[in-house]
């Protein structure tokens, strides 16, 4: 099911999954998992770690596959992330994922470990179709951000206003 993060005047919305099936020669690693999000309902952005950090030497080492489709996408990373971005890439997948039953996540590590995670898309459209209707802006209720008060701020930086009298001018 998709969740929506209100910050600001933009609203972050997302879906995601864990694998219904790891395999790999890894050690240790963090839980694995898949986004798509979007701040706009057009725009979406594809994230996903294996849960531990990427070869930085490899431009293979993390790749989306979708099984019986024969496509597969090489993805960007950064640290434990792997990413895309690209408008016209992320469309593409989402047409490939919307038939198909399962995705697979193929990752190698900083340490030459390898995983092979597979996520069921059982619900992907829905998931999908509700993301976007959940972060398409409404007009009747779209505002402008207004910054909020000195006196209503939660910025642990800012000095809340004393009560403490200004001292007096000095006599000329």
């Amino acid at each position: 099911f998709p969740v929506t993060i209100p910050k600001a005047d933009t609203k972050v919305c997302f879906t995601s999954a864990i694998p219904t099936k790891s395999e790999g020669n890894f050690q240790k690693r963090s839980a694995p998992y898949i986004v798509i999000s979007t701040k706009d309902s057009q725009t979406l952005t594809i994230i996903a770690t294996s849960g531990y950090s990427y070869s930085q030497n490899s431009n293979n080492s993390a790749i989306m596959a979708i099984p019986n489709s024969k496509h597969s996408f090489n993805m960007q990373v950064v640290g434990e992330m792997a990413i895309i971005s690209d408008p016209k890439t992320v469309d593409s997948i989402i047409d490939l994922l919307k038939p198909a039953s399962n995705l697979v996540l193929e990752g190698k590590s900083h340490v030459s470990s390898s995983s092979k995670d597979t996520f069921s898309l059982a619900g992907f459209s829905k998931s999908l179709e509700q993301l976007k209707k959940a972060c398409t802006p409404d007009k009747k209720t779209e505002t402008k951000h207004t910054p909020p008060s000195k006196k209503h701020s939660t910025d642990a930086k800012q000095h809340k206003p004393t009560n403490a009298k200004k001292p007096a001018k000095p006599a000329k």
